[in-house]
Formats: structure tokens, sequence, C-alpha cells
């Protein structure tokens, strides 16, 4: 049997359409996997009543060349981002407003 956290080998690009929630100020998983070269889209389910999240996506963990920058959306309420296609490599992905709430982008 596998384990409730997904292990990193998992993480896969398999799909356009993406899914991520928060809650209690915590992503659900640390990985978000899409194809290279194509648009996609995360739908991010923001459970934290009055919490205002988003999901942004850098270069890398310095956080200082953002590559894609979701709206905030307050809690309860979902909202799916358009993100434009990137190359395949590795990103980074978190919460503007909770940086704490973060992960691995693959793109590939």
């Amino acid at each position: 049997s596998t384990s409730a956290g997904a292990a990193p080998a998992a993480c896969k690009p398999a799909s356009t359409a993406t899914q991520v929630t928060a809650m209690l100020s915590k992503f659900n998983t640390d990985c978000l996997a899409a194809p290279a070269g194509k648009p996609f889209t995360i739908t991010m389910a923001n459970h934290d009543a009055g919490v205002p999240h988003n999901l942004a996506i850098y270069a890398d963990e310095a956080a200082s060349k953002p590559l894609f920058r979701g709206d905030l959306i307050t809690g309860p309420a979902s909202i799916t981002y358009h993100v434009r296609p990137l190359p395949a490599g590795r990103y980074f992905f978190r919460c503007d407003v909770h940086p704490q709430m973060k992960g691995a982008v693959r793109i590939g």
C-alpha cells in the first residue's frame, strides 16, 4: 500500500489539469506536474475560511522570478488558474501570502 503523502517519484506530468487544496495554511501536495510546452490549469480549492491564498510559480526557490502569479482567493472558495506553457524543467510554487506553503513544479 502507498502512504497518504505521494512519493516524489509519483509526481509525473500526466495531465494538463492539476488540482491542489489549501487547508490549515498548507497545500495538500508538495509537487505539481504538467507536460512541457502546453498550457495547463491548476484548480485550487481554498478551505480556509476568511484566509486568502494564491498559487504562484517561480523559476526557483529564491522566488525572485515569477513565471505565473495566481489571484488571491479568500476561502472557502475555488479558482482555476490558467498557466501558459513552460519549458521542461523543475520550478517552484508557493502561496505568496504564506511562503511556507510551497513545493516543486515538474514540467516535462
